[in-house]
Formats: structure tokens, C-alpha cells, sequence
């Protein structure tokens, strides 16, 4: 029975990182530039240029080519609107 449950945690870990895994990278990265400078800058890059968009996109309906230029146009927008009001 053990060996069952081990292998059903594992099954049900490996599917939740395969549909969420972009959502665990988005929570690893903050933490991980605590101690290092460089994927401080990543994170900080990230944030600004992507996960404004990566939100957003999902309420138009886009082809990818279309979603290609919106993301990073959209985050940017969205960074440039953030700074200037606060």
C-alpha cells in the first residue's frame, strides 16, 4: 500500500507541474532573486515585460501571431502606466 501512495503523489505532482508549471516558475523566481543579483534582473525583466500580457491575452481571443506582439506591448504599456502613477 506504501508504494501505491508514493506513486499515486507522484503521478498527481508531475500532472500539477506539467498544467502549472509556468505559475510555480512565476512563484520560484521572486524567492530565488533574494540571493542572487542576476536572477534578480530576470525576475525584474519578467515581470515587466511578460506577466502583464500573459494575464490580459486571455480576455481577447488572439491567434499566436497576434498573441507574439500583444504580450510584450501590452506588459510594457501597462509598466510604463504603473511608474507613472505611483
Amino acid at each position: 500500500m506504501p508504494f501505491q501512495t508514493s506513486k499515486l503523489e507522484g503521478i498527481l505532482a508531475s500532472r500539477a507541474l506539467q498544467e502549472h508549471g509556468l505559475f510555480f516558475l512565476l512563484l520560484v523566481l521572486p524567492l530565488v532573486s533574494f540571493f542572487s543579483v542576476h536572477v534578480g534582473l530576470i525576475t525584474a525583466l519578467v515581470f515587466t515585460f511578460l506577466v502583464p500580457g500573459l494575464i490580459f491575452h486571455r480576455f481577447f481571443s488572439l491567434k499566436l501571431h497576434e498573441i507574439i506582439v500583444f504580450v510584450p506591448v501590452f506588459s510594457i504599456l501597462v509598466s510604463t502606466q504603473l511608474i507613472y502613477y505611483l
